[in-house]
């Protein structure tokens, strides 16, 4: 169906030599790493709900640590980004090994699901930095996760400049299974994830609890 239109060929396949196929699969894993990146950037800002209903401050006079607190939800959402793309991207493997007949798309899906894991890690850094030194805006996260999602899923289509489009962490991603897997971008979006965890942690430790 995709390959009698070419609009949506031209939509999918970003320069020549690369499947239509794959092209179409990487595109999808970059709408499951934005559903995904929902669901984590939620998990994060219940930190800022909790701290605002005044239900953490009891907590935080226990003997419990702002970070230890913190870092419990921070892993959960961690754990549940990883979980929910790989599962994903092994339901998308699965299937498309059964209408193939070729149980090799199976590791391969599940690798280009699971390589979108540091650039959702990078959005959910955003919210917890801000959450730590900014609480009051740590909202404006869902404005990160928007411009990914118009960059990501519009940028071709309303043509926007190169540097307009690497604002989004998922334009670091290698367009997996359509190009080859570069680990170097991965592991420079872990990085950035990471820094932005410390920093917001380390700023919500020093900083006033804020209510209301």
């Amino acid at each position: 169906m995709i390959e009698d239109n070419p609009q949506m060929a031209d939509f999918f396949v970003q320069s020549q030599g690369q499947s239509l196929t794959d092209s179409f699969f990487a595109t999808s894993m970059v709408m499951l790493a934005l559903v995904t990146a929902g669901f984590s950037i939620s998990s994060t800002l219940r930190l800022r709900s909790e701290e605002s209903a005044g239900r953490a401050e009891p907590i935080l006079a226990t003997p419990t640590g702002r970070v230890a607190w913190a870092a419990s939800h921070l892993v959960m959402a961690t754990l549940g980004t990883v979980v929910t793309i790989a599962a994903a991207g092994l339901g998308v493997g699965v299937a498309y090994a059964v209408a193939t007949g070729d149980a090799g798309q199976v590791p391969r899906m599940l690798g280009a699901a699971l390589a979108t894991v540091p650039a959702v890690l990078v959005l959910v850094g955003v919210a917890v930095a801000l959450f730590g030194m900014v609480p009051q805006a740590a909202p404006a996260a869902w404005a990160g996760l928007a411009v990914a999602a118009v960059i990501g899923l519009l940028g071709e289509v309303l043509r926007l400049p190169e540097w307009v489009r690497l604002v989004s962490p998922l334009e670091h991603v290698p367009a997996v299974p359509a190009e080859d897997l570069a680990l170097v971008p991965l592991v420079l979006l872990t990085l950035v994830a990471a820094g932005l965890f410390a920093a917001g942690l380390s700023a919500f430790r020093a900083r006033d609890l804020h209510t209301g």
